[in-house]
């Protein structure tokens, strides 16, 4: 019995930009995003097909819908979670939704430097403040979701 690849679908729209993701068993094959301040929704879906040409898989080779659920922008959050709610149940997938701090911690936990290191990590609210998370080495987060001044 062969091994069949996990093709993960990721969608990121809680900032200035939409963007999709194309994984296989993990690794990144292909990527692509749009700036978009406003109007995610009229992006998602092209940028998603852009990325699965560039990853040589189509959308039946897809197994789980990973989407980001913020913090960030309501509006490109929503835009997210039901592009992916509705591209999972179409492709009997598995949706999962990720905190966008939590996957650029574990991004940033990979890299050399911050091996052993806690991370925190943050992004512009685009009103005046950032969202914040501070993650431990392994990837357990210490506090909430934080908003703060800049």
């Amino acid at each position: 019995m062969g091994h069949k690849s996990i093709v993960t679908l990721a969608l990121e729209c809680s900032a200035g930009a939409a963007s999709a993701a194309v994984g296989v068993d993990g690794t990144v094959v292909a990527q692509t995003a749009m700036q978009a301040n406003h109007g995610h929704a009229a992006w998602m879906i092209p940028i998603v097909k852009q990325a699965l040409e560039q990853s040589d898989y189509g959308f039946n080779d897809v197994t789980d819908v990973l989407a980001g659920r913020g913090p960030g922008s309501f509006t490109g959050i929503r835009v997210a979670l039901a592009a992916a709610k509705g591209l999972g149940l179409s492709l009997e997938a598995k949706v999962i939704g990720l905190s966008s701090l939590e996957a650029m911690a574990a991004a940033i936990r990979s890299l050399p430097q911050a091996l052993g290191r806690n991370v925190i990590t943050m992004i512009d609210s685009r009103r005046s403040s950032i969202f914040y998370q501070l993650f431990t080495a392994d990837g357990a987060a210490i506090e909430p979701i934080q908003d703060g001044d800049l």
